[in-house]
């Protein structure tokens, strides 16, 4: 897999040349390689229980995760004897330098020996106790998850809650973070995206602008939190507040990044470096560019109008940050 010339890739999302060369630049894989999910989220942009065949044997791909030499971030579907066999062989060839982990937590107790390799650990709770469990479509997870946080945090490996905010949980936000504040227990957050799966279920998803405004807004008034912006609609929607915060980018990585007063950081990871600088690796063993544009590819064949799409993509991102943040400019 070839790699950009070493320049950092919002760097070259400023200075347009992140589609140039026409080559992906590996900074980080997802790794999802199990295609079933004990839960039914309203908000997942996975469909519900895909059911195809998984890897059986995941040398080939974890010799070519090695190669990259980048950060690797699991994430599912669910952390079972299938997943732990994979990153067993992970660990075994020693194929990333970081291992950090999203779990709806349900499974990561059961596989402590983990633990001492996990760079980072995420839980996910999306809100207060029936709004968490009518997102997730499963009752009293919220209580599982809060108690599986807990037990992370008294064994020292601070935990961070992975959240979720949308019109399910929108009501009892503040509850929710009340009790995250009385544990210590640190918060990233995002508004629902609409992408093509969750916008068909339609239950997670702002039904107008207004309420997406309104969820910011509880977000940034709130705890202090990393706040991770991705959707280019909700940053048009929120240019306004957005243009209110002094913006910069992120040293030597992918985002824009600003720091308010209350101690809260608001991340925007364009679409359009997310599609050239992370790799999806699947349940089939393959590696993928991530389903941005409504396209996913092999990552060893990736035709010739992607980084069309990536040009178009940038543009039209970069349009709008030079209104909401002019002080952004190429060198």
């Amino acid at each position: 897999m070839k790699t950009l010339k070493k320049q950092a890739p919002i760097d070259a999302w400023v200075d347009n040349t992140l589609a140039a060369n026409g080559r992906l630049e590996n900074r980080r894989v997802i790794a999802t390689v199990e295609s079933v999910c004990n839960l039914r989220c309203e908000h997942c942009y996975w469909s519900h229980n895909i059911g195809k065949a998984r890897k059986i044997n995941w040398d080939e791909p974890v010799k070519t995760l090695k190669s990259l030499s980048v950060p690797l971030f699991f994430a599912g579907r669910i952390l079972n004897e299938t997943s732990a066999r994979f990153l067993r062989t992970v660990i075994e060839q020693n194929a990333t330098p970081e291992l950090g982990i999203v779990d709806n937590g349900l499974t990561i107790l059961d596989y402590p020996e983990f633990f001492p390799r996990y760079s980072s650990i995420n839980i996910s709770i999306d809100g207060w106790k029936q709004d968490h469990d009518k997102q997730r479509g499963r009752s009293g997870l919220f209580d599982i998850a809060l108690e599986t946080l807990l037990e992370l945090h008294r064994l020292g490996l601070d935990p961070v809650v992975s959240s979720a905010i949308s019109p399910i949980t929108v009501g009892n936000w503040q509850k929710f973070e009340e009790i995250l504040t009385e544990h210590n227990i640190p918060m990233s957050a995002t508004l629902v995206w609409d992408l093509p799966e969750t916008a068909k279920r339609g239950t997670a998803v702002f039904a107008s602008e207004s309420k997406i405004r309104e969820a910011f807004e509880l977000l940034v008034t709130g705890m202090p939190k990393l706040i991770n912006l991705y959707s280019l609609d909700h940053v048009r929607i929120l240019s306004e507040q957005l243009a209110q915060f002094s913006w910069k980018q992120g040293e030597g990585g992918d985002c824009l990044t600003t720091t308010l007063h209350n101690g809260t950081i608001i991340l925007y990871r364009p679409v359009s470096v997310v599609s050239v600088v992370e790799l999806d690796l699947e349940w089939d063993g393959v590696f993928y560019t991530p389903p941005t544009y409504g396209l996913k590819h092999n990552s060893n064949a990736v035709p010739q109008g992607f980084f069309a799409k990536v040009q178009e993509q940038r543009n039209a991102e970069f349009e709008l940050w030079s209104h909401i943040a002019p002080n952004i400019k190429p060198n």
